[in-house]
């Protein structure tokens, strides 16, 4: 009889113990609910709700476990229901390094792309990411403990009839939100040579079409973060044959402003209703518009204006720091728009686009 007593109470705080471990499937329920909805559904699963604090522009709510037992009270647990705006996301913590290898392996298992293996110890955040939801993986190591978090958010992305333009193409801030919306036929993965020492990551929708578009990363391990999106000229890319140049002679992406790739410079120079300057070749941003000249309707500082020219090789026009765009019109150059550079519009950290 005692025995039986003994083996009741040790399957109790199993059951218990498993009651307050929240699984994948859960967690990615949980991430959609409103506050109240999800207050209501993860006290049945053994939480109580504890603080509410303001952080930043965010409010948080906090839910601790009902802890009922030695052993369950060795495992650190916690939940954050995040509310700001129109956003909200959920953020789960745990301090078992099982529970963490649990959920990590369930997401790959339900096909999210994750490009790492291993965990990184006080590191970036590691995204795991399927269609609109993605989850952040990082882990946190203190002279008291280490604890494992997921952030699971949802986010908004453009339906096909808002994606019209290319600065609509601002709205997808991971490759992964590119393949959500235009299949994996249509994206690469691949790297952008802006010179033979500097290379970056970058996605590359519809390579090698009138559609291309050439997405950087800010976080390249995780192919997320939008840094700029290149339209028009040329990608080398590490996964061509050869590194070679790949051209598009006709891109049909156009701004909302006008701006086209292989507009004429007469026609830019319209659309700007002034005269503007162009750096020549005793500059490192050779043939880019010049975003610190006098504003006419196109902001340079913006969107990055790379020219091209099919006469210039032997005038002496461009040899000199910068150029009239009214003076090489008078002097019959054949300059075109050659390459668009477009940036976040919360991109604090445009630097120069150096064209040699």
């Amino acid at each position: 009889m005692r025995g039986i007593v003994i083996l009741t109470f040790t399957a109790f705080i199993t059951i218990v113990g498993q009651s307050q471990e929240l699984s994948t499937a859960e967690l990615i329920s949980l991430t959609s609910l409103t506050p109240q909805k999800f207050e209501q559904a993860i006290n049945k699963k053994g939480y109580q709700k504890g603080d509410i604090t303001d952080r930043g522009d965010a409010v948080v709510h906090v839910f601790n476990p009902r802890q009922k037992t030695i052993e369950e009270a060795k495992i650190k647990r916690y939940a954050e229901k995040y509310q700001q705006g129109e956003e909200q996301f959920l953020v789960y913590a745990t301090s078992s390094f099982t529970e963490n290898n649990t959920i990590r392996e369930k997401l790959r298992k339900e096909g999210f792309f994750c490009p790492v293996d291993s965990v990184i110890y006080n590191g970036k955040e590691i995204l795991f990411q399927k269609k609109n939801l993605v989850v952040a993986a990082a882990c946190l190591v203190s002279p008291a403990d280490t604890v494992y978090s997921f952030r699971f958010q949802y986010k908004n992305l453009p339906t096909p009839a808002r994606v019209n333009f290319a600065d609509d193409l601002l709205q997808f801030t991971s490759h992964q939100h590119l393949v959500t919306m235009f299949g994996s036929a249509n994206v690469t993965k691949d790297q952008y040579y802006f010179s033979d020492n500097e290379i970056n990551a970058c996605t590359v929708l519809f390579p090698n079409t009138s559609r291309q578009a050439i997405f950087i990363w800010n976080d390249e391990m995780n192919l997320a973060d939008l840094g700029s999106i290149v339209i028009g000229g040329s990608v080398r890319g590490g996964s061509s044959p050869e590194n070679e140049m790949l051209q598009v002679s006709e891109n049909a992406w156009m701004l909302r402003n006008g701006i086209r790739a292989n507009m004429k410079l007469k026609e830019l120079l319209e659309l700007n209703g002034k005269d503007f300057t162009i750096y020549g070749k005793e500059s490192d941003y050779f043939m880019k518009a010049d975003a610190a000249a006098e504003k006419g309707d196109i902001d340079f500082k913006e969107i990055s204006v790379i020219m091209g020219c099919l006469n210039c090789s032997a005038t002496y026009l461009l040899n000199k720091e910068k150029l009239s765009a009214e003076v090489a019109l008078d002097n019959n150059l054949s300059m075109h728009v050659l390459m668009l550079i477009l940036y976040p519009t919360d991109n604090t950290t445009k630097d120069e686009v150096k064209t040699k």
